[in-house]
This record gives structure tokens, sequence and C-alpha cells, in this order.
């Protein structure tokens, strides 16, 4: 898995990104991760960052990252979500039978 940053923030993380190289004739092909100078996510072409320049596109830096890490951060999230979800309920009873905090 990858996780692209974009003026240092992160912006999406890919299984399969789509990489993609510059040709000789100017054109761009598709390719591996060691040959790539390039992403297109969401149909939108971005220079690797400290790959060979390719033109006038964003660039944007390129990590590996664990599955692990990205499930416990998904797994945290909802953990969160959860506790927000279980918090507003317990507000909404209280309002309900005229309790304060």
């Amino acid at each position: 898995m990858y996780e692209f940053f974009l003026n240092n923030k992160s912006f999406i993380s890919l299984h399969s990104p789509t990489f993609i190289r510059k040709q000789k004739n100017g054109y761009f092909t598709l390719c591996d991760e060691a040959q790539a100078q390039g992403v297109v996510i969401n149909n939108v072409t971005y220079h690797i960052y400290s790959k060979p320049d390719i033109g006038e596109f964003s660039t944007v830096v390129m990590q590996k990252i664990s599955e692990d890490v990205n499930q416990t951060e998904e797994m945290q999230m909802q953990s969160d979500m959860d506790g927000i979800t279980v918090d507003h309920e317990l507000r909404i009873t209280m309002l309900e039978l005229g309790l304060e905090e």
C-alpha cells in the first residue's frame, strides 16, 4: 500500500497506484514502481518526488505503508465514531429525561 502526500498533507492511500513514465517521444506509458516517474490518481497526473521531471505537474511524495498501519488507523477512526455516537445518544436521552450533566 502507498500513501501520497501533496503540499505536505496526506491526500490518498492506494493499494495499486497507476505508475507512469515519460517515453522519448513525449508520451506516457504504464510501468512498474521501479521505472515510475509519475503516478495517475483519479485521472490526474502527478510527478513523484525525487524521480526525473516529467513536465508541468504537481509533485507528490510517495511512501510505502504497511497494511497493519492503515488497518489500525481505520479501526481507531471507527472506534472514535462509535464513541461519538454513544455520547450523542446519551446526551439525547438525558435531555429527554430532563436530566442535566
